[in-house]
């Protein structure tokens, strides 16, 4: 009865290496989201201690102007964030640039809804993603 399972009441066509394989990755991704979850209560309680009105909660990727990319920098007053991020446009192969507004929760983090509150812009010129990034943190991230 390992983890709470009887062998017994399994049918026998279940291939026990799949469900164990399976149950170790339902688990790590739970370790993933928690450390991701403390990685970003760390990130809101520094900048509050520094007294920094905005913090980076989630960075992924070395360049900003090559894919895989993502940043999202959120106000710790307000939870309003803004993300950036760039991808591979599957069609043509080049990077493709995006930036979002979201509405987060300024203690944790976490989306309070699905819907953005600034809609998601895609442009294929990095700089008018930048010039659309800077005004977007101008209009969500100032207090």
């Amino acid at each position: 009865a390992a983890a709470g399972v009887r062998l017994l009441e399994l049918s026998p066509e279940i291939e026990l290496d799949l469900v164990r394989d399976a149950a170790y990755q339902v688990r790590a991704r739970e370790l993933s989201v928690r450390a991701s979850a403390e990685r970003t209560g760390s990130a809101i309680r520094r900048a509050r201690a520094a007294g920094d009105a905005t913090t980076v909660i989630w960075a992924e990727g070395e360049r900003e102007m090559w894919p895989p990319y993502r940043r999202v920098e959120m106000s710790v007053a307000t939870g309003r964030a803004v993300a950036v991020s760039t991808v591979m446009d599957p069609d043509t192969m080049m990077p493709r640039y995006a930036v979002e507004g979201l509405a987060l929760d300024p203690e944790t983090g976490e989306a309070l809804g699905a819907e953005p509150i600034a809609p998601r812009r895609e442009f294929t010129d990095p700089e008018r993603w930048r010039e659309a990034a800077d005004e977007l943190r101008r209009r969500l991230l100032s207090t």
